[in-house]
Protein backbone atom coordinates (compact mmCIF):
# COMPACT_ATOMS: atom_id res chain seq x y z
CA UNK A 1 0.00 0.00 0.00
CA UNK A 2 1.67 3.00 -1.16
CA UNK A 3 1.77 6.14 1.51
CA UNK A 4 -1.19 8.08 0.03
CA UNK A 5 -3.59 4.98 0.14
CA UNK A 6 -2.67 4.58 3.80
CA UNK A 7 -3.30 8.16 4.86
CA UNK A 8 -6.77 7.76 2.60
CA UNK A 9 -7.76 4.88 4.23
CA UNK A 10 -6.78 6.04 7.83
CA UNK A 11 -8.13 10.05 7.46
CA UNK A 12 -10.84 9.75 5.01
CA UNK A 13 -11.91 5.84 4.18
CA UNK A 14 -15.19 7.03 3.06
CA UNK A 15 -14.59 10.37 1.81
CA UNK A 16 -14.11 13.80 1.37
CA UNK A 17 -16.37 17.12 1.93
CA UNK A 18 -16.60 19.37 -1.43
CA UNK A 19 -16.85 23.42 -0.54
CA UNK A 20 -16.51 26.03 -3.02
CA UNK A 21 -14.01 27.80 -4.10
CA UNK A 22 -15.45 31.10 -1.97
CA UNK A 23 -15.06 29.53 1.31
CA UNK A 24 -11.53 28.48 0.55
CA UNK A 25 -9.59 31.72 -0.02
CA UNK A 26 -10.28 35.31 -0.78
CA UNK A 27 -11.43 36.04 -4.64
CA UNK A 28 -10.66 39.56 -6.37
CA UNK A 29 -9.42 41.17 -9.51
CA UNK A 30 -6.77 42.60 -11.13
CA UNK A 31 -7.36 47.08 -12.16
CA UNK A 32 -4.84 47.48 -15.44
CA UNK A 33 -5.57 47.44 -18.73
CA UNK A 34 -3.42 46.27 -21.44
CA UNK A 35 -1.41 49.44 -21.75
CA UNK A 36 0.31 48.84 -17.92
CA UNK A 37 2.66 46.26 -20.12
CA UNK A 38 5.89 47.21 -19.79
CA UNK A 39 8.20 45.07 -22.21
CA UNK A 40 11.91 44.47 -19.30
CA UNK A 41 9.03 45.60 -16.81
CA UNK A 42 10.18 44.66 -12.86
CA UNK A 43 6.90 42.56 -11.58
CA UNK A 44 5.52 39.53 -13.93
CA UNK A 45 1.88 40.83 -15.03
CA UNK A 46 -0.96 38.26 -15.36
CA UNK A 47 -3.91 38.40 -18.67
CA UNK A 48 -5.93 36.42 -19.87
CA UNK A 49 -3.68 35.26 -22.04
CA UNK A 50 -1.39 32.35 -21.93
CA UNK A 51 1.45 34.25 -21.73
CA UNK A 52 2.96 36.05 -18.95
CA UNK A 53 3.99 39.61 -19.56
CA UNK A 54 6.30 42.33 -16.96
CA UNK A 55 5.08 45.77 -15.26
CA UNK A 56 6.88 47.92 -13.00
CA UNK A 57 4.17 47.78 -10.10
CA UNK A 58 2.24 45.20 -8.13
CA UNK A 59 -0.83 45.15 -6.35
CA UNK A 60 -0.27 41.94 -5.13
CA UNK A 61 2.28 39.85 -2.65
CA UNK A 62 1.83 36.25 -1.72
CA UNK A 63 1.22 32.82 -3.02
CA UNK A 64 -1.76 32.90 -5.54
CA UNK A 65 -3.85 31.13 -8.16
CA UNK A 66 -4.91 33.26 -11.48
CA UNK A 67 -7.68 32.58 -13.32
CA UNK A 68 -8.74 33.99 -16.88
CA UNK A 69 -12.14 35.50 -16.49
CA UNK A 70 -12.12 35.97 -20.32
CA UNK A 71 -9.92 35.37 -23.38
CA UNK A 72 -8.62 31.73 -22.40
CA UNK A 73 -11.31 31.17 -20.10
CA UNK A 74 -10.66 29.11 -16.86
CA UNK A 75 -7.25 29.03 -17.49
CA UNK A 76 -4.91 28.68 -14.21
CA UNK A 77 -1.41 30.17 -13.29
CA UNK A 78 -0.25 29.86 -9.67
CA UNK A 79 2.53 31.95 -8.61
CA UNK A 80 4.21 33.47 -6.08
CA UNK A 81 5.53 36.84 -5.00
CA UNK A 82 5.25 40.11 -6.13
CA UNK A 83 2.66 40.83 -9.54
CA UNK A 84 0.37 42.60 -10.56
CA UNK A 85 -2.88 41.99 -12.87
CA UNK A 86 -5.17 42.68 -15.43
CA UNK A 87 -8.97 43.59 -14.61
CA UNK A 88 -10.38 40.58 -16.11
CA UNK A 89 -8.06 38.46 -14.36
CA UNK A 90 -9.42 36.32 -10.55
CA UNK A 91 -6.74 36.82 -8.14
CA UNK A 92 -7.05 33.64 -5.35
CA UNK A 93 -4.69 34.30 -2.43
CA UNK A 94 -5.32 33.67 1.89
CA UNK A 95 -5.93 30.23 1.02
CA UNK A 96 -7.13 27.74 3.72
CA UNK A 97 -6.40 24.60 1.35
CA UNK A 98 -2.79 23.49 -0.16
CA UNK A 99 -2.85 26.05 -2.94
CA UNK A 100 -1.46 23.71 -5.39
CA UNK A 101 -3.57 21.38 -4.47
CA UNK A 102 -6.64 23.44 -5.95
CA UNK A 103 -3.89 24.40 -8.35
CA UNK A 104 -3.71 20.63 -9.58
CA UNK A 105 -7.57 20.22 -9.44
CA UNK A 106 -8.43 23.25 -11.20
CA UNK A 107 -5.97 22.16 -14.07
CA UNK A 108 -8.42 19.14 -14.97
CA UNK A 109 -12.02 20.72 -14.37
CA UNK A 110 -12.04 24.40 -14.23
CA UNK A 111 -12.50 25.33 -17.58
CA UNK A 112 -15.58 22.47 -18.24
CA UNK A 113 -17.12 24.15 -15.66
CA UNK A 114 -16.83 27.73 -16.70
CA UNK A 115 -17.24 26.64 -20.49
CA UNK A 116 -20.96 25.87 -19.15
CA UNK A 117 -21.74 29.19 -17.54
CA UNK A 118 -19.29 31.79 -19.98
CA UNK A 119 -21.67 34.73 -20.58
CA UNK A 120 -21.70 35.99 -24.48
CA UNK A 121 -20.09 39.08 -25.82
CA UNK A 122 -17.84 40.70 -28.34
CA UNK A 123 -15.56 38.37 -25.48
CA UNK A 124 -16.51 35.71 -23.74
CA UNK A 125 -16.71 35.85 -19.89
CA UNK A 126 -17.17 34.20 -16.40
CA UNK A 127 -18.66 36.22 -13.76
CA UNK A 128 -17.44 36.37 -10.13
CA UNK A 129 -20.36 34.06 -8.97
CA UNK A 130 -19.60 31.71 -11.27
CA UNK A 131 -15.93 31.14 -10.18
CA UNK A 132 -17.25 31.26 -6.50
CA UNK A 133 -19.16 28.22 -6.90
CA UNK A 134 -16.96 25.89 -8.28
CA UNK A 135 -16.56 23.10 -6.15
CA UNK A 136 -13.53 21.41 -5.10
CA UNK A 137 -13.03 18.54 -2.57
CA UNK A 138 -10.99 18.80 0.64
CA UNK A 139 -9.76 16.07 2.34
CA UNK A 140 -7.05 16.17 5.59
CA UNK A 141 -3.91 18.08 4.78
CA UNK A 142 -2.09 15.44 4.77
CA UNK A 143 -3.95 14.34 2.05
CA UNK A 144 -3.61 16.92 0.14
CA UNK A 145 -0.16 17.90 0.43
CA UNK A 146 0.57 13.97 -0.79
CA UNK A 147 -1.11 14.46 -3.49
CA UNK A 148 0.90 17.63 -4.21
CA UNK A 149 4.15 16.20 -3.68
CA UNK A 150 3.12 13.68 -6.22
CA UNK A 151 2.19 15.67 -9.23
CA UNK A 152 4.13 18.20 -8.62
CA UNK A 153 6.99 15.84 -9.47
CA UNK A 154 5.28 14.86 -12.44
CA UNK A 155 5.69 18.25 -13.22
CA UNK A 156 9.09 19.04 -12.69
CA UNK A 157 10.30 15.80 -14.54
CA UNK A 158 8.03 16.80 -17.58
CA UNK A 159 9.69 20.15 -17.41
CA UNK A 160 13.34 18.72 -16.76
CA UNK A 161 12.39 16.48 -19.73
CA UNK A 162 11.74 18.86 -22.05
CA UNK A 163 14.71 21.16 -21.15
CA UNK A 164 17.44 18.04 -22.07
CA UNK A 165 15.60 17.12 -25.18
CA UNK A 166 15.31 20.82 -26.26
CA UNK A 167 19.07 21.00 -25.23
CA UNK A 168 19.98 18.01 -27.58
CA UNK A 169 18.13 19.50 -30.49
CA UNK A 170 19.79 22.13 -30.22
CA UNK A 171 22.97 21.09 -30.86
CA UNK A 172 22.43 18.72 -33.40
CA UNK A 173 20.92 21.61 -34.88
CA UNK A 174 24.24 23.78 -34.35
CA UNK A 175 26.34 20.26 -35.88
CA UNK A 176 23.92 20.05 -38.77
CA UNK A 177 24.72 24.06 -39.77
CA UNK A 178 28.70 23.45 -38.90
CA UNK A 179 28.71 20.57 -41.79
CA UNK A 180 26.23 21.68 -44.05
CA UNK A 181 28.04 25.55 -44.72
CA UNK A 182 31.68 23.41 -44.25
CA UNK A 183 30.29 21.35 -46.94
CA UNK A 184 29.44 23.79 -49.44
CA UNK A 185 32.26 25.81 -49.13
CA UNK A 186 34.57 25.45 -51.88
CA UNK A 187 37.59 26.05 -53.39
CA UNK A 188 38.16 28.15 -56.64
CA UNK A 189 37.93 25.09 -59.06
CA UNK A 190 34.10 24.43 -58.94
CA UNK A 191 31.88 26.01 -61.17
CA UNK A 192 30.08 28.41 -60.40
CA UNK A 193 26.08 29.28 -61.76
CA UNK A 194 23.82 31.68 -61.92
CA UNK A 195 20.14 30.34 -60.68
CA UNK A 196 18.10 31.00 -63.55
CA UNK A 197 20.94 28.58 -65.62
CA UNK A 198 19.56 25.48 -63.56
CA UNK A 199 16.50 26.51 -62.09
CA UNK A 200 12.55 27.72 -62.99
CA UNK A 201 11.19 30.03 -60.16
CA UNK A 202 7.96 30.22 -59.70
CA UNK A 203 5.05 31.94 -57.81
CA UNK A 204 2.17 31.07 -56.17
CA UNK A 205 -1.39 32.72 -57.34
CA UNK A 206 -1.56 36.00 -56.18
CA UNK A 207 -5.57 36.42 -56.04
CA UNK A 208 -7.10 34.59 -52.79
CA UNK A 209 -9.31 31.66 -54.58
CA UNK A 210 -12.75 30.49 -54.28
CA UNK A 211 -11.98 28.27 -51.28
CA UNK A 212 -14.50 24.33 -51.01
CA UNK A 213 -15.07 21.47 -48.77
CA UNK A 214 -13.17 19.02 -51.09
CA UNK A 215 -11.08 19.09 -53.77
CA UNK A 216 -7.20 20.37 -55.15
CA UNK A 217 -5.23 20.84 -51.71
CA UNK A 218 -4.30 24.67 -51.52
CA UNK A 219 -1.05 25.43 -49.96
CA UNK A 220 0.56 28.44 -48.20
CA UNK A 221 3.30 29.41 -46.55
CA UNK A 222 2.33 27.61 -43.19
CA UNK A 223 1.93 24.48 -44.38
CA UNK A 224 5.67 24.65 -44.55
CA UNK A 225 6.69 26.00 -41.63
CA UNK A 226 7.84 22.38 -40.41
CA UNK A 227 10.68 21.28 -41.92
CA UNK A 228 8.20 18.86 -44.85
CA UNK A 229 5.26 19.89 -46.42
CA UNK A 230 2.37 19.14 -44.04
CA UNK A 231 -0.38 18.32 -46.07
CA UNK A 232 -2.68 17.49 -43.35
CA UNK A 233 -4.61 20.91 -42.50
CA UNK A 234 -4.63 22.50 -46.03
CA UNK A 235 -7.51 24.36 -47.77
CA UNK A 236 -9.22 23.35 -51.36
CA UNK A 237 -9.82 24.55 -54.64
CA UNK A 238 -12.62 22.65 -56.87
CA UNK A 239 -10.94 20.53 -60.34
CA UNK A 240 -11.95 23.71 -62.61
CA UNK A 241 -10.59 26.33 -60.69
CA UNK A 242 -6.91 24.32 -60.13
CA UNK A 243 -7.25 23.47 -63.93
CA UNK A 244 -7.76 27.52 -64.81
CA UNK A 245 -4.72 28.56 -62.57
CA UNK A 246 -1.07 28.83 -64.38
CA UNK A 247 0.89 26.03 -64.06
CA UNK A 248 3.40 28.32 -62.63
CA UNK A 249 1.56 27.95 -58.97
CA UNK A 250 1.15 24.39 -59.75
CA UNK A 251 4.24 22.57 -57.84
CA UNK A 252 4.98 18.73 -58.41
CA UNK A 253 7.37 16.27 -56.84
CA UNK A 254 10.68 16.91 -56.85
CA UNK A 255 10.38 20.76 -56.72
CA UNK A 256 11.80 22.65 -54.21
CA UNK A 257 9.08 25.46 -52.50
CA UNK A 258 9.98 28.10 -50.56
CA UNK A 259 8.81 30.69 -48.30
CA UNK A 260 8.70 34.58 -50.26
CA UNK A 261 7.64 36.35 -46.95
CA UNK A 262 7.35 36.37 -43.37
CA UNK A 263 9.39 35.11 -40.27
CA UNK A 264 10.02 31.98 -42.28
CA UNK A 265 11.59 33.33 -45.12
CA UNK A 266 13.34 31.25 -47.46
CA UNK A 267 12.67 27.85 -45.69
CA UNK A 268 13.09 25.07 -48.81
CA UNK A 269 10.89 22.34 -48.40
CA UNK A 270 10.99 19.59 -51.23
CA UNK A 271 7.95 17.95 -52.64
CA UNK A 272 7.51 14.25 -51.67
CA UNK A 273 4.07 13.71 -52.60
CA UNK A 274 2.27 12.86 -56.66
CA UNK A 275 -0.95 14.84 -55.10
CA UNK A 276 -2.15 17.33 -57.25
CA UNK A 277 -1.17 20.98 -55.55
CA UNK A 278 -1.81 24.72 -56.08
CA UNK A 279 -0.20 27.45 -53.95
CA UNK A 280 -0.21 30.96 -52.89
CA UNK A 281 2.00 33.76 -53.70
CA UNK A 282 3.51 33.50 -50.09
CA UNK A 283 5.24 30.15 -51.77
CA UNK A 284 7.38 30.17 -54.46
CA UNK A 285 9.08 27.22 -56.03
CA UNK A 286 12.33 26.27 -57.38
CA UNK A 287 12.18 23.04 -60.68
CA UNK A 288 15.61 21.62 -61.70
CA UNK A 289 16.17 22.38 -65.17
CA UNK A 290 18.22 19.72 -65.46
CA UNK A 291 19.33 16.84 -63.05
CA UNK A 292 22.41 15.77 -64.78
CA UNK A 293 23.79 18.98 -63.55
CA UNK A 294 22.26 19.76 -60.21
CA UNK A 295 20.82 17.50 -57.66
CA UNK A 296 17.21 18.52 -56.14
CA UNK A 297 18.29 18.04 -52.48
CA UNK A 298 21.52 19.89 -52.86
CA UNK A 299 20.26 22.56 -54.01
CA UNK A 300 17.58 22.87 -51.17
CA UNK A 301 20.68 22.27 -48.83
CA UNK A 302 22.35 25.50 -50.58
CA UNK A 303 19.23 27.20 -49.96
CA UNK A 304 19.67 27.00 -45.95
CA UNK A 305 23.37 28.14 -46.38
CA UNK A 306 25.46 30.96 -45.63
CA UNK A 307 26.78 30.71 -49.54
CA UNK A 308 22.84 31.51 -50.17
CA UNK A 309 22.10 34.15 -47.48
CA UNK A 310 24.67 36.18 -48.07
CA UNK A 311 23.33 37.16 -51.22
CA UNK A 312 19.56 37.59 -49.89
CA UNK A 313 21.24 39.99 -47.29
CA UNK A 314 23.23 41.55 -49.65
CA UNK A 315 19.77 42.90 -51.72
CA UNK A 316 17.73 43.32 -48.05
CA UNK A 317 20.14 45.24 -46.39
CA UNK A 318 18.49 48.17 -44.78
CA UNK A 319 15.07 46.76 -45.71
CA UNK A 320 12.19 47.17 -43.31
CA UNK A 321 10.22 44.21 -45.17
CA UNK A 322 11.95 41.57 -47.37
CA UNK A 323 10.78 39.10 -49.70
CA UNK A 324 12.59 37.20 -51.63
CA UNK A 325 12.05 39.03 -55.16
CA UNK A 326 12.44 36.69 -58.46
CA UNK A 327 14.47 38.94 -59.98
CA UNK A 328 17.62 38.77 -58.07
CA UNK A 329 16.97 35.22 -57.21
CA UNK A 330 17.47 34.12 -60.89
CA UNK A 331 20.96 36.27 -60.64
CA UNK A 332 22.21 34.53 -57.64
CA UNK A 333 25.34 32.40 -58.13
CA UNK A 334 25.39 29.18 -56.78
CA UNK A 335 28.88 26.54 -57.27
CA UNK A 336 28.02 23.44 -58.44
CA UNK A 337 30.40 20.42 -58.38
CA UNK A 338 30.40 17.24 -59.99
CA UNK A 339 26.93 14.97 -59.14
CA UNK A 340 29.20 12.38 -57.44
CA UNK A 341 30.35 15.24 -54.77
CA UNK A 342 26.37 16.32 -54.78
CA UNK A 343 25.32 13.37 -54.15
CA UNK A 344 28.27 12.57 -51.26
CA UNK A 345 27.15 15.91 -49.43
CA UNK A 346 23.45 15.50 -49.32
CA UNK A 347 23.80 11.73 -47.73
CA UNK A 348 25.80 13.44 -44.64
CA UNK A 349 23.37 16.70 -44.55
CA UNK A 350 20.42 14.36 -45.09
CA UNK A 351 21.27 11.88 -41.98
CA UNK A 352 21.98 14.99 -39.94
CA UNK A 353 18.76 16.77 -41.12
CA UNK A 354 17.26 13.08 -40.29
CA UNK A 355 18.49 12.66 -36.68
CA UNK A 356 16.98 16.83 -36.29
CA UNK A 357 13.52 15.97 -37.30
CA UNK A 358 13.50 12.44 -35.62
CA UNK A 359 14.51 14.71 -32.51
CA UNK A 360 11.35 17.77 -33.63
CA UNK A 361 9.07 14.71 -33.99
CA UNK A 362 10.00 13.12 -31.03
CA UNK A 363 10.60 15.71 -28.77
CA UNK A 364 6.58 16.98 -28.62
CA UNK A 365 5.58 13.18 -28.62
CA UNK A 366 8.03 12.26 -25.44
CA UNK A 367 6.30 15.53 -24.11
CA UNK A 368 2.96 14.94 -24.47
CA UNK A 369 3.42 11.34 -23.39
CA UNK A 370 4.37 12.93 -20.30
CA UNK A 371 1.83 15.16 -20.07
CA UNK A 372 -1.17 12.31 -20.61
CA UNK A 373 0.26 10.56 -17.35
CA UNK A 374 0.50 13.48 -15.32
CA UNK A 375 -3.21 14.32 -16.93
CA UNK A 376 -4.12 10.50 -15.67
CA UNK A 377 -2.71 10.48 -12.40
CA UNK A 378 -3.98 14.19 -11.56
CA UNK A 379 -7.45 12.51 -12.41
CA UNK A 380 -7.20 9.39 -10.63
CA UNK A 381 -5.65 11.27 -7.51
CA UNK A 382 -8.52 14.03 -7.01
CA UNK A 383 -11.51 12.06 -7.76
CA UNK A 384 -13.00 11.34 -4.53
CA UNK A 385 -16.31 9.75 -2.69
CA UNK A 386 -18.69 12.76 -1.99
CA UNK A 387 -19.76 13.24 1.32
CA UNK A 388 -22.16 16.07 0.73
Amino acid sequence: MSRLEELISELCPNGVKYKITKDLCTISTGKLNANAMVENGKYNFFTCSQNIYKTNTYSFDGEALLIAGNGYLGQVKYYQGKFDAYQRTYVLMNFKINARFMYHFMLGNLRQYVLKFQKEGSVPYITLKVLENFKIPVPPIEVQDEIVRILDNFTELTEELTEELTEELTDRKKQYEYYRDSLLTFNNNIQSMKLKDIVNICLGLTATPNYVDNGVKFISAKDISKDYLDLSDTKFISEDDYKKASNNAKPRRGDILFTRVGSNLGHPVLVETDEKLCMFVSLGFMRVIDDNIVNNRYLKHWLNSQAFWSQVESKTYGSAKVNLNTGWLNEFNILVPSLEIQERIVNVLDNFEKICNDLKIGLPAEIELRQKQYEYYRDKLLTFNRLN
